[in-house]
């Protein structure tokens, strides 16, 4: 019946709406992560600079 098809849609897309949330929030932990790294790569770089600015005015 025409209830049938669209229980069975319903179904099928409160399905994939929960695969899709799953998956962005995993992409989001991810990118987080990913931007904690850059970040600490980044004042890693800085540090470095300062220490090879600081031997080369000796």
């Amino acid at each position: 019946t025409e209830l049938d098809k669209v229980k069975r849609e319903k179904q099928s897309a409160s399905g994939l709406i929960s695969s899709l949330q799953r998956d962005l929030h995993s992409k989001e932990s991810n990118l987080a992560k990913l931007t904690r790294e850059i970040d600490g790569l980044k004042i890693d770089g800085r540090d470095k600079d300062l220490r090879l600015q600081s031997l080369q005015s000796k």
